[in-house]
């Protein structure tokens, strides 16, 4: 299913249409905002499923697709609070746009990005919208944690030719070694972020944390139906049973913590 906000400012903004580009109005504005929140509730979804998927990898053993979607798990969740924030990626023909959603908005060229990269510029947005952020406030070897993401994906799926399996790649030791189950459990349980940015837990620690963090934004159970909110508990699951972990930040809780 297309971004649908994006794909109403790719019409509204295209020079095919018009050679001038009108700022938003406050019907585009209530448009605009509703396909957010709709845009957002998916990319949520996304990156459950994501990290569900991820870690039913990792118990079967099956790590370089798993620290991918692991990544992607990242990214959506980044995308659906940039959607919250009223924040719109779209394009230009093949040029990636943004724009602040309010009355008056016109469209914005990315400013730090290189290339029609689409993760670079959500990535690079994220980190200027939420600069403040707990999740951005520790580096994970030396480097952004968005960056040592984007790091580990890059070597698992353009990097290296050959896939590790069946040896554990370094980044999957301890997770392996301690089990799944019970290094999910102390990772959510985590308040003192011990886990997220350490190199030997991030690579789960990490998505985990970023979905607290976006939790807090939000309730999930706010914005997610109970059809897609009784899949994704289906999927969070290994041969125990439930990942009751994921209560967390699946349940209307009280806060976790603040910024």
């Amino acid at each position: 299913m297309v971004f649908e906000a994006s794909a109403t400012l790719s019409m509204k903004w295209d020079p095919a249409r018009s050679s001038t580009q009108q700022p938003l109005s406050h019907y585009d504005v209530i448009i605009l905002e509703e396909q957010l929140q709709a845009d957002a509730s998916r990319c949520l979804y996304s990156a459950l499923i994501s990290i569900a998927d991820a870690l039913r990898g990792v118990e079967s053993g099956y790590y370089s697709w798993s620290a991918v979607k692991l990544y992607y798990s990242v990214f959506y969740s980044l995308r659906a609070a940039l959607a919250l924030s009223n924040v719109c990626i779209y394009y230009q023909g093949t040029s990636p746009r943004w724009a602040q959603i309010r009355v008056g908005s016109l469209p914005q060229k990315p400013t730090k990005t290189g290339g029609n990269n689409t993760h670079k510029v959500v990535l690079d947005l994220f980190a200027v919208k939420h600069e403040q952020s707990v999740i951005l406030s520790q580096s994970i070897e030396e480097l952004d944690p968005l960056k040592w993401m984007q790091k580990m994906r890059e070597k698992f799926n353009y990097k290296d030719a050959k896939f590790c399996e069946p040896s554990v790649p370094e980044c999957f030791h301890r997770i392996v070694r301690v089990g799944v189950r019970k290094s999910l459990s102390a990772y959510m349980a985590d308040r003192a972020y011990m886990y997220a940015f350490d190199r030997d837990h991030a690579i789960v620690a990490y998505p985990l944390e970023v979905l607290k963090w976006l939790r807090l934004q939000r309730p999930c159970s706010d914005w997610l139906d109970e059809p897609d909110l009784g899949q994704v508990r289906r999927f969070l699951s290994d041969r125990h049973g439930p990942l009751t972990a994921f209560d967390v930040v699946l349940r209307a809780l009280p806060p976790l913590t603040t910024e």
